[in-house]
Formats: C-alpha cells, sequence, structure tokens
C-alpha cells in the first residue's frame, strides 16, 4: 500500500471499515433498527435471520466481486508479513458463534416467557450475559490457558 498516493489508501482503507461495519448492521440483533423492526413486526429473531443474513451474504459476494475489479490492476505487496494462525481465528469465531446463539436462545426465550418485545427482553438479557462471559474469560485465563483477560495478581 506504501507505493499508492494517500488520498488511494485512505479512500481504500475507511471502504473497508465502512463496509465491515454496515455489515453487521445488517444483521446483527444488538442492532437498533434490527431490534425495533422486529418489535414492529411481530416476528422473532431467529424467524428474520435467514433474510437478514441472505442479503449480508448477497451484498458481500458482490462486494468482493466488484473489490475484484476495482483493484485487478493495483500491485498490493504485503509489508510486514506475519503468520496468522487459522486454527486461533477459527477458535475465536466458533466462540463468538456460540455466545451470540446463547444469547439469541436466552431473548427468545424471555419474549416468550414474559410476552413483550424483542428491545425489552434484550435489554433484560445483555447485562446477565455480559457477567456470566467475563466470568468465564476470567475463569479460563486464571487456569493458564491463552484467551486475553486482564489480570488480577495486583488486586
Amino acid at each position: 500500500m506504501s507505493q499508492l498516493p494517500k488520498n488511494k489508501v485512505d479512500k481504500y482503507y475507511s471502504q473497508n471499515l465502512l463496509r465491515a461495519y454496515a455489515l453487521c448492521l445488517t444483521w446483527s440483533p444488538m442492532e437498533a433498527m434490527i431490534s425495533a423492526s422486529i418489535d414492529i413486526t411481530n416476528k422473532h429473531y431467529y424467524q428474520v435471520f435467514p433474510i437478514l443474513f441472505s442479503i449480508a451474504s448477497i451484498t458481500v459476494i458482490s462486494d468482493w466481486i466488484l473489490s475484484y475489479f476495482k483493484y485487478k490492476n493495483v500491485p498490493i505487496t504485503i509489508e510486514n508479513k506475519s503468520e496468522i494462525s487459522i486454527k486461533k481465528v477459527s477458535k475465536k469465531i466458533i466462540e463468538m458463534v456460540f455466545i451470540l446463539i446463547i444469547f439469541i436462545i436466552c431473548v427468545s426465550f424471555l419474549q416468550n416467557v414474559l410476552n413483550k418485545g424483542f428491545l425489552f427482553s434484550f435489554v433484560l438479557v445483555i447485562i446477565p450475559i455480559s457477567i456470566i462471559c467475563a466470568i468465564a474469560v476470567w475463569l479460563i485465563a486464571a487456569r493458564g490457558c491463552s484467551l486475553s483477560a486482564p489480570s488480577l495478581k495486583g488486586a
């Protein structure tokens, strides 16, 4: 990227950041518009998720194809090349998906039990789930595993 003009590099980075942010906003249950839409339609997230994820997938594939044609003549050399452990990245993605599934199940269950909206159930579930996840990360880190968590040795 160092061989390209600064304005091109800045545009490339900003497009990538905005693309990733917009992709998450498309299907994330934590997005206010998604929560409001679920409440307005009186549906459950698991009913809406396949449609949202399909839209996000089509958008990503279209963007990859357009980016291929847009940047195929731009030579990019990788600076500071370092090995990325696919195994570690895959493990983190699986952990994130697992926590998200647990979260959606808890929110949907509470939505059914209380007969309230998705956003109300979301607000009730987010803090306990966050605390449980933080405790789990702390306990795993205390056993010496490779998860990154704050050290409590000074406390």
